[in-house]
């Protein structure tokens, strides 16, 4: 039997679920953790902030590529 601690778990898990779903947010991980292996910077951090911004810009702007 299911408390209400575990239900609130369980719908909070799912609402995080589908919020990483909607967004596409491992596909977007995915790609960020290739592109980190195959440039292998120095600074991993500036290079995947870098990443992501190149990405804001291509979602909001319509920019084509990420190089």
């Amino acid at each position: 039997m299911a408390t209400n601690l575990q239900e609130e778990e369980e719908e909070s898990l799912k609402e995080c679920e589908d919020y990483v779903q909607r967004h596409n947010i491992q596909q977007l991980l995915k790609d960020s953790i290739v592109q980190l292996c195959v440039s292998r910077p120095e600074n991993p951090v500036s290079f995947l902030r870098e990443y992501f911004q190149k990405l804001e810009k291509i979602c909001c702007f319509g920019y084509e590529s990420l190089e």
